[in-house]
């Protein structure tokens, strides 16, 4: 009887097996204002980016092989605009592509993994960098010419962008040539637009206006090299 009794009290002041569930991890908030850079965090180098160009079009006749010519007309307003299967080469990035930029971008569509893979490096090398107005498809010639024997500037193909021009005006070098060149002492007076953001676009294969030598342009970026 007593085996019986010591077994009972035993069953009942025995602590059920109850599996506890795995915790799940705590999720490490991102601080936007602290940059990353290739090297740091796990990005020893930015992956190879491939955009869907063989090669990034050099001078004119290249920009017309690769992203096609337009038939320039004008239309009633007296403004220039492209014929209609020009246009269906361009297309609208939306703003939700953009974690620094809240506006939708209409461009080319070939350019369309270029800037978007752009806009995202920026973003994390510099996330302090947010620009509030980039303007690409805008038919007209080459810095607002009316003579007609000046070329049709990229905007018109939808392949350049223009980062806030308000604070990237562009300038004449033989009228000002004392003027830094870009990132020397005094050059945040011309430009807006960080060394970090330049770089992580030139190494993607768009021009930078502000490296031009005679008329320097700081807002224009292009998908396409000059030619000699």
């Amino acid at each position: 009887m007593w085996v019986w009794v010591r077994k009972f009290f035993s069953d009942w002041l025995r602590i059920p097996d109850v599996s506890l569930p795995t915790p799940k991890p705590v999720p490490v908030p991102i601080d936007d204002d602290q940059p990353l850079t290739p090297g740091e965090d796990n990005l020893d180098d930015w992956p190879e980016f491939d955009g869907g160009l063989k090669s990034i079009p050099v001078g004119l006749s290249g920009r017309d092989r690769i992203y096609g010519r337009p038939i320039i007309s004008i239309g009633a307003s007296g403004r220039f605009k492209v014929d209609r299967s020009f246009a269906r080469r361009l297309s609208t990035i939306p703003a939700s592509e953009f974690r620094n930029y809240s506006r939708r971008i209409y461009c080319h569509k070939k350019i369309h993994a270029y800037f978007i893979e752009a806009m995202r490096r920026s973003f994390e090398v510099c996330p302090s960098w947010r620009p509030k107005k980039i303007g690409c498809f805008n038919p007209r010639r080459m810095r607002h010419s009316k003579d007609p024997r000046v070329p049709f500037s990229d905007h018109t193909y939808g392949i350049a962008v223009d980062i806030d021009p308000d604070q990237n005006r562009a300038f004449s070098r033989k009228k000002y040539p004392d003027r830094p060149k870009p990132f020397e002492d005094g050059w945040e007076q011309y430009s807006s637009i960080p060394q970090s953001v330049v770089e992580i676009w030139e190494d993607l294969g768009w021009d930078w206006g502000g490296r031009w030598k005679n008329y320097c342009d700081p807002m224009h970026f292009s998908l396409r090299k000059l030619g000699k």
